[in-house]
């Protein structure tokens, strides 16, 4: 049985969430990028991905990590990732991602992570 990547946008306080449920993987990374893109393009350069729900994330998940990572940095931004599991957060630190803190950060809550951004502007 396989388990799709769900992604849905909304805004908390004016801050751009996207919530990831299921698997984050290979085959929903490019639907990943659309929606950072149209987040971009909206003008938001701080984005949250609420990890709460992600049962499992691979390879391709990581890279679509990164590319977002990248493509905020360049505007001066950056992502924070909410609710990871050890599971996901273990994929981060094999991969070296946990070390990024200037352009990826880390928050036990999407909440938590919409207070760091607001404190930081």
């Amino acid at each position: 049985m396989e388990v799709a990547t769900r992604l849905k946008t909304r805004l908390v306080d004016g801050t751009a969430v996207i919530d990831a449920d299921g698997e984050l993987d290979y085959v929903g990374i490019p639907e990943l990028r659309e929606e950072v893109s149209s987040l971009i393009e909206q003008g938001h350069t701080n984005i949250v991905i609420d990890m709460s729900d992600v049962c499992f994330m691979d390879s391709g998940g990581v890279s679509g990590i990164i590319y977002t990572m990248k493509r905020l940095a360049s505007l001066n931004g950056g992502v924070i990732l909410a609710g990871c599991s050890e599971r996901i957060m273990r994929k981060l630190e094999i991969g070296g991602l946990t070390r990024l803190s200037a352009a990826l950060r880390f928050a036990p809550s999407v909440e938590q992570a919409v207070r760091e951004l607001r404190k930081a502007s």
